[in-house]
């Protein structure tokens, strides 16, 4: 008998379902945090798009509202998607800031924070979700 199918004996179907699920989200994010994280002495894309007019906002939006997906996607809390919400508004407002603010958007890592946070939730659901599975056997 296969790993898979000593898994589905053991837990329901959606609870497998949404552990594969939360495995593969959690590749997406930490994906997207390594652009976010640093590409260049610690300057993520954010950063370095955050110079373009217009096009840096827009970039900073769309990446939060993907995070934003995400998070709804693993369950996050209320909490954890207004967290995403009030930063992407901040660190879109920093980018409206004419030089200064592109110089605080290298600082201003608000995908990185966030992306971190959504793999710390995950992590926490899928721990939750091994125990349970060794509770059962």
């Amino acid at each position: 008998m296969s790993n898979i199918q000593k898994r589905t004996e053991t837990l329901p179907f959606k609870i497998e379902a949404y552990e594969i699920s939360l495995s593969q989200s959690k590749k997406e994010i930490q994906n997207f945090v390594r652009l976010s994280d640093g590409l260049v002495l610690g300057i993520g894309v954010d950063g370095l798009i955050g110079f373009i007019p217009i096009i840096g906002g827009l970039y900073t939006a769309a990446g939060g509202i993907w995070l934003f997906s995400q998070a709804s996607k693993v369950r996050a809390s209320f909490t954890e998607k207004f967290l995403i919400f009030i930063l992407t508004l901040a660190d879109v407002g920093i980018g409206l800031v004419p030089a200064a603010g592109d110089f605080v958007d290298f600082l201003f890592r608000t995908h990185a924070w966030t992306g971190y946070r959504l793999i710390s939730h995950i992590d926490m659901q899928l721990a939750l979700i091994f125990h349970v599975r060794e509770k059962i056997r």
